[in-house]
């Protein structure tokens, strides 16, 4: 996995940080064939105490980030190349069985951070697409033990003073076809 910083500057609005400012060259649909651009849902929650689903309704409503509200006209999605997985998208990667979607992402247990294939390992957190709603300086994150939670600096300086690893996010076409069961000896093709 890759480490960056996710804003150097203060602001937790996705399109005007220097993360997605280094990716969108890189991650660009021109080095990536078969990609699109696709809409990014930046809205929020005021709290982090969600399930996977109560997170997916709170990224697609109209709750903006708080340097969207400042600056962005309270602007709720975004259209691009390359993006962040969402806490919604971590929270549906556990496996049900071993971790009931009726827990709230921050307060998944070791059953669920060890049976979700997004989980990056104890030694780093990981950042997420969905800004605070409330400070301009924080953003959600997988933490080291598995739990979102949010992360970031004092209000005056920099979203984030450490480095965390992320997952860059691109779409496919709609016409794209996928062959192989993905595993070492039969990988998945895209055509």
């Amino acid at each position: 996995y890759e480490r960056a910083e996710y804003n150097y500057y203060s602001g937790n609005h996705w399109p005007n940080t220097t993360l997605y400012t280094s990716l969108k060259d890189n991650y660009s649909l021109t080095n990536y064939k078969n990609t699109v651009n696709y809409k990014m849902h930046l809205g929020t929650s005021p709290t982090i105490l969600l399930t996977a689903d109560e997170w997916y309704t709170a990224e697609r409503e109209n709750t903006p980030g708080a340097t969207s509200k400042a600056s962005y006209n309270s602007t709720t999605t975004f259209n691009g190349g390359v993006g962040l997985m969402y806490p919604s998208d971590y929270g549906y990667a556990v496996l049900a069985i071993n971790c009931a979607r009726t827990i709230k992402t921050s307060y998944y247990t070791s059953e669920c951070k060890d049976n979700n294939w997004l989980y990056q390992g104890n030694s780093t957190f990981q950042w997420l697409i969905s800004p605070s709603s409330s400070r301009t300086s924080y953003e959600f994150v997988v933490d080291s033990i598995g739990q979102v939670i949010s992360e970031g600096g004092d209000d005056e300086g920099y979203v984030s003073l450490s480095t965390g690893s992320f997952s860059p996010v691109m779409a496919l076409k709609a016409d794209v076809v996928v062959t192989g069961s993905g595993t070492q000896s039969d990988p998945y093709i895209m055509k």
